[in-house]
């Protein structure tokens, strides 16, 4: 269950971690539910052409990985949108 959009912000973003299939999915949805497209990090090591998908969120808000995330950032929740065999890739960082 996801926390109030209001509890959701620029500096306590939704990190959403991999944009493949179910991760877009759920983009899709919380953006029609109404989620300030500012407030979410994507990390995905392969996002190209897909940023061109979602014009609605700054390109700057595409992450190659979880270090490009600045320290400041404290997020309100991280979404794991991986497949189960990622998950040990993923997790450490």
């Amino acid at each position: 269950m996801l926390p109030k959009f209001s509890t959701i912000t620029t500096q306590s973003p939704l990190v959403l971690v991999g944009f493949g299939k179910m991760g877009k999915a759920l983009l899709k949805g919380w953006l029609r539910q109404g989620i300030n497209p500012d407030a979410i990090k994507i990390i995905s090591p392969n996002v190209g052409k897909d940023i061109r998908d979602f014009p609605e969120i700054n390109s700057k808000n595409f992450l190659t990985g979880p270090d490009l995330l600045q320290s400041s950032v404290v997020p309100s929740i991280v979404m794991l949108a991986v497949k189960p065999q990622k998950v040990d890739d993923v997790a450490p960082e």
